[in-house]
């Protein structure tokens, strides 16, 4: 118990020591990348953003701290002689390797909560002030923008402004075989998001079989579909948010778009994965290899590097 309180202490403090510093060093090389490059900001600008920007590095962080941190620590006890005194005094390796578990998962189920309340409305904001300072936009408009709604579905949108009035907007309806079936275009049209109804003012509709044309005024329709895209457009959802999508709204949801948002889950559950394992994998590979002089060194300095490997590889192939 006294040695699992002096571990636990010794990782944290180590933990909270490195990803501070990473993020600081991340958002020093940002500050000085963003003065260089963006010529239209003024200096307390960039400030602000980067400031803005110290969460969400700070949380992306965490993976890289837990296996600097573990790394890190072994080399601590090491040198001390702890990690030997605790085999003289019969502490067996399983039980080290407990620990070493133990303190991945403590530092998940804070993680997990971290991340998806505070972290990614931090996300949210530093997006939202980059996208209106530096990019010259505005949070929540789209500009020539294609949209597959469903497998026989496409939306073009010309320009939409926050306030959901927009310009130009074409929905183009295609048969199984892939040919046009019907399309609907309007210079002006609006979005009521609380029915999740799309208003297309002075509109044309035009099917394609019998060369049909005829005038929309204010035709009104339903399209939930439309409505979950946009919002994947704009926001950073949890991963309660993405399981519900991926799972309750796949009806909803074309492929492509479906696709993306199985990829963002795999990737926002390795990023846990990462958080949790690094600790018990670094403390497990230097024990398999402790009796080396050298290799038990190199050997805990790869993991990194190859889970990170593995997890774009994951990644690519989704």
């Amino acid at each position: 118990m006294v040695f699992t309180r002096y571990f636990y202490r010794l990782f944290f403090t180590t933990f909270f020591g490195i990803s501070v510093v990473l993020s600081l060093l991340y958002n020093f090389i940002e500050f000085f990348e963003k003065l260089l490059s963006v010529q239209h900001a003024t200096f307390s600008q960039i400030v602000y953003f980067t400031s803005l920007n110290m969460v969400p590095t700070f949380a992306r962080m965490w993976p890289v701290a837990c296996w600097l941190t573990t790394c890190m620590v072994v080399r601590e006890l090491w040198q001390r002689g702890e990690w030997q005194t605790l085999q003289l005094l019969g502490v067996e390796r399983a039980r080290l390797l407990r620990t070493f578990f133990g303190v991945g998962l403590v530092m998940l189920a804070i993680a997990v909560p971290l991340y998806e309340v505070g972290v990614l409305t931090a996300v949210d904001r530093a997006e939202k002030f980059r996208k209106e300072t530096f990019k010259g936009g505005v949070a929540g408009r789209l500009i020539a923008t294609w949209l597959m709604l469903d497998e026989h579905l496409f939306c073009y949108i010309g320009f939409l402004e926050p306030t959901a009035s927009g310009k130009d907007i074409i929905l183009v309806y295609r048969n199984a075989d892939g040919s046009l079936a019907k399309l609907l275009t309007a210079p002006t049209f609006s979005l009521d998001y609380e029915l999740e109804q799309l208003t297309l003012h002075d509109g044309q509709y035009f099917v394609a079989t019998s060369c049909e044309q005829k005038i929309l005024l204010n035709e009104t329709l339903s399209l939930p579909s439309l409505f979950l895209r946009l919002s994947m457009q704009h926001e950073q959802p949890s991963l309660f948010i993405l399981l519900q999508r991926l799972f309750f709204y796949r009806d909803l949801l074309a492929f492509d778009a479906w696709h993306a948002l199985l990829a963002a889950m795999i990737e926002r559950l390795l990023f846990y994965l990462q958080i949790a394992c690094f600790p018990f994998l670094t403390a497990g590979i230097f024990i398999i290899c402790q009796r080396y002089v050298y290799a038990k060194w190199f050997a805990i300095l790869l993991i990194y590097p190859i889970i990170a490997f593995l997890s774009l590889v994951i990644l690519c192939v989704l």
